[in-house]
Order: C-alpha cells, then structure tokens, then sequence
C-alpha cells in the first residue's frame, strides 16, 4: 500500500518519503514502486504517503529536514528552454504588444488633446508626469503583489486598470478629468515589469537573453503599427485613440485569462512560504538600487524624449498629429530591427554591461545629433539611430536584471528599479515642458541627449559584469545553471567504462534491454537542486537509501533480485 501512494510521488519526493519510513519493508515497496506507471492523482498520493511516515530515526533530523531543497528545481523543456508551454511566452508577447500598441495609438494626438482644452506646454508635462507620479509610489506594490499572489494575476488586473483609465481619459469633459484619469492610468502601468519578471522565471539561462531581447523589440513592433493607426484615427476625434486603446486593453485581459499559465517558479515560491518553510523571501541586493540609477538617468532622457517628440516635430517641422505617426512608424521599424538582429549578437560579444552602456551611448548622442541637423530627413534619420540604441540597451538591461535576482525577490525587485524608472519618467517630461516653454525647437532634446550619456557612463561605473555567453560556458536548454558540471570526453569514456563494467559483474542485461535499463537509472537518480550548496545534503539522502536498499535482504539477495 505504501509503494502504491508513492506512484505519482515526483523522485525527488519518493527518495524523501522513504526515508521518513523507518520500516525495511515499505522501503523495498517503494524500491519496486519506483518502475510502476502513475495509479493516483500526484496530489492525493503524495498526500496519503506523507501520512505513512514514522518517527525518523535518531540522528537523523537534519537529513529529513530538507524535504524539498531550497532551490527546488523547475523543469525546462529541452527545445524552447522554458518552463512552461509555448504559448505563455506568446500571450506575454501578445500582451506587451497590444499594451504597447494601444498606448501608441494614443500618444501622437495627446498633447493635440490636451491642447483641445486650452493648457501650456508646461501642462502638457505635467499630464505626463502625472503618470509616473501615481506609478512610482504603486510600482513596488505591484511588484510586492506579483510576489504574494502570482505574475498572472497582477498582470490580468493591471490590463484591466489600464483600459478603464484609457477610457475615462477619453471621456473626459476637461482637463483636470484628463488629468485626473491619467493619473489613475499611471497605477497600473506594470504590464512590461510584470511581463519581464514572468519570463525571467520561466526562462533557462541560456535562452533569457534571446527571450528578454525579443520582449524589448515587442514595443518596437507596436511603434510600427500604433502611431500611423493612432494618427489616422485622430482624424476622426482626438479622443477615439484612447477609446480604442481602452479596448484593446480589456481585449487582451481576456486573452491573458484563458491562455497565461502561472509561473512555475512562483507556484514553488509560494507553496514553500505556506508551508512556513525557510528561505521563503530573499533580500533585494545592493546592485539593485545601482540599476536603478541608471534606470532613472535613462527614463528621464527617453521620456522626456518621447513626450516632447510631437512639439519638437511641430516646432521645427510643422509636423501635425498624422505627419508625428508616420515619423514614430519610421522609428519604430529601426527599433525593431535592433531588437532583432543587434541586441542578442550584441550581448553575447560584449556582455551585458557594455552593451546596456553602448546602447545609452547611442541613443543619447544621436538624439543630440538631431537637434543640429536642419534636413528634415536627416533629423528623422538621426532620431531612428537613437531609438535602435535604446532598444539594444532596454533588451540588455532586462537580461541584466534577470541575472541578479531570484524568484523569491524577483517581483520587489523588479519594482524597486522600475520605481527608479517611474522617478525619472515623472522628472523628465516635467522639465522638458518647461524648457519647451523657453525653445520648443531644441531644448527638450538637448535635456533629453545629456541625461542619456550621463546614463551610459554610470552603466560603466556602478553596474556588475558579466562575461558574454558562450555555447561553452552556457548550460544547454532544459538544464540549470549553478548545478552544472561539464567534463572532458575523457571523463564521459572514464565513467561509461566505470558503469558498463559494474552493469556487467553485477549480472544487469545492459545490451540487450538498453532502453530499460536507461530508464531505471532516469528513476533512480532524482533532479538534484541548482544550489551547490545542498548537493552533499542529497547525495547523503541517496546514500541513505541505497544503504537501506541493501539492508533488505542482504547484498546477495538483492542483487539477484
């Protein structure tokens, strides 16, 4: 009976069920239990063999205590190298596209909008700024969320806050309506961090950055479709982008609902902390608040950028709201294409930190480039640099931030450095608005430009390096990193030789039932955790059962079992 409750026990479980048993008996059940197909549900089976266990064993305390390692493991598939099917990373794609998307749609006729009713430039960034200002204080209760009641949820809830803020935003009869429903739109601004915390857990190492760089370019897709779409609707009332907006919004919520599985990592996260268990909340590192500095130079020259972009245009252009969307459309397939072909190439030969610098280097001296260049053409030119540059370092800095954190804190702090963001974001189209006032033509650009080298040169001081990525040094897809060892042909021809010879004397058909016997050592032998730490801890747990495996009948008797 108690082999039977252990058929649908995870190895990992069954190793540790057994040795909670101090009857040899139900050890050798479980022994045979270990090649029998799954009988019961994993949750009723491993439930019922919990409650079979016996008093341990003196001495044994510290063993048992482990029931499942700190760094419990998640599985990757080996060909896409996550943890879930491939479809969630497709619906966070999605998301972040039709988020995007309909905040693009948007953005070329707001201050047009705003303007409608009869306020400054000054005004105008204040409306921007007020959407940080709301997200910067919600930001790390958001993230704080994430952590305590899953990735999926926070998100789901924050497209919806965001629609019914796009809507009331259309709806507005003044502007302290507008302003007052944008501030309650900058609430839920977490779809892109939530989005980039759900693939940093459900990525291997060697697959997060190529995911985390094509979540970068995913806005770059939306640029390329969302302004001209926005522009042209423009025509038909300054309000109807934000009523669209509002309804892809809630379009893709429902989308998110049905098709978005949980994070795997975050369902293990909070099982352990229900449990009571240790280790349930890691502390954010100190490299988290160098990151975020950074961040806040890079927002407050981006945004800035991208707010007074239209004024820009306007003042030394004459560009109207379609003329805006289809320079954004432009921009926007530059960006794309950095996203795509530089950005990955670009971190495995640099590394990180470089990269991440390169790319605020560009973008800043480009975007200063175009404030000189008196050829429209050349102007738009120079502006799509800057923006390839901006996407390289936005697919970079996601990496980045991946690779310092762990999923207990993962969500907190995400949102520690996007409340940085959200600080730069407030500051930034606040004090282009005002020197807007004095010189729309140049000034917000030449703010925006310094404020992006500053950033590239706080990216070579204060953030971490990290060597570029090599198929040598990367774990493969469906692996772990930090529990990997890889040996010489030599070691594999030394070991192959080590268990052939063993198989042999110890009268195992291992020629002619080659798959069987493979598939016992794949039962045999448990996932052990990705923290090196704990692996003498298993290794002894496996001795253990090894030893009580032959205490059964003795060496003899169990061999020619």
């Amino acid at each position: 009976e108690f082999a039977h409750q252990l058929d649908a026990c995870s190895p990992h479980r069954r190793v540790t069920a057994l040795l909670h048993s101090a009857r040899p008996a139900a050890a050798f059940a479980a022994r045979a239990a270990l090649d029998r197909p799954l009988a019961r549900s994993p949750e009723r089976s491993c439930a019922m063999a919990s409650t079979a266990r016996q008093r341990p064993e003196p001495g044994r305390e510290q063993l048992l205590e482990a029931e499942e390692p700190l760094g419990s493991q998640v599985s990757f598939d080996p060909g896409s190298g996550l943890a879930v099917p491939l479809v969630g990373a497709w619906m966070v794609y999605l998301a972040v596209f039709m988020d995007t998307l309909g905040g693009q749609i948007s953005t070329p006729a707001m201050p047009y909008y705003a303007k409608s009713f009869g306020v400054s430039y000054a005004a105008i960034g204040w409306l921007f700024s007020v959407f940080q200002l709301t997200g910067t204080f919600c930001a790390p209760v958001l993230g704080s969320l994430s952590d305590r009641f899953g990735r999926r949820t926070v998100l789901l809830v924050s497209l919806f806050g965001a629609g019914l803020a796009s809507v009331g935003q259309g709806l507005a009869t003044s502007f302290w309506v507008l302003f007052a429903w944008r501030g309650f739109g900058g609430i839920w601004g977490a779809v892109m961090p939530v989005a980039r915390v759900y693939l940093a857990d459900v990525c291997s190492p060697t697959v997060l950055p190529e995911y985390m760089a094509y979540l970068s370019s995913v806005p770059g897709a939306a640029q390329t479709f969302g302004p001209g779409f926005g522009g042209g609707l423009s025509k038909f009332g300054l309000n109807i982008p934000l009523l669209v907006d509002g309804s892809l919004s809630f379009v893709i919520a429902m989308l998110v609902y049905f098709y978005l599985p949980e994070s795997p990592a975050w369902q293990q996260q909070s099982t352990k902390s229900k449990a009571g268990r240790k280790g349930g909340s890691a502390k954010i590192p100190g490299v988290a608040y160098a990151l975020g500095t950074c961040q806040l130079f890079f927002s407050m020259g981006m945004y800035s950028s991208n707010a007074m972009l239209p004024i820009v245009l306007s003042a030394r252009f004459g560009f109207d709201a379609l003329h805006v969307g289809y320079t954004m459309t432009v921009i926007a397939i530059m960006r794309l294409v950095a996203g795509i072909w530089i950005a990955v190439p670009a971190m495995r030969r640099l590394g990180t930190k470089y990269t991440c610098a390169g790319g605020s280097l560009f973008t800043g001296a480009f975007l200063l480039a175009a404030v000189y260049v008196q050829n429209v053409w050349l102007s738009i030119a120079a502006l799509a640099i800057s923006r390839m540059g901006s996407n390289v370092r936005m697919s970079t800095f996601g990496a980045l931030q991946a690779e310092v954190s762990q999923p207990e804190n993962r969500g907190r702090m995400f949102s520690l450095i996007q409340s940085f963001q959200n600080v730069g974001k407030l500051i930034g189209p606040l004090i282009a608005g005002y020197l807007a006032e004095i010189d729309a033509a140049h000034l917000p650009f030449l703010f925006s430009g310094t404020a992006l080298i500053l950033c590239s040169l706080l990216e070579v001081a204060m953030t971490p390096e990290h060597k570029p990525s090599t198929d040598k040094d990367s774990p493969k897809p469906g692996t772990i990193a930090g529990a990997i060892e890889e040996g010489t042909p030599e070691d594999y021809t030394e070991l192959g030789r080590y268990v052939g010879n063993l198989l042999k004397t110890r009268h195992y058909p291992w020629i002619s039932q080659k798959e069987r016997i493979s598939a016992m050592f794949d039962k045999l032998l448990p996932e052990l955790s990705a923290d090196a730490k704990d692996h003498s801890l298993d290794i002894e747990q496996l001795m253990t059962l090894a030893e009580a495996m032959h205490k059964l009948r003795g060496d003899t008797d169990f061999r020619t079992e």
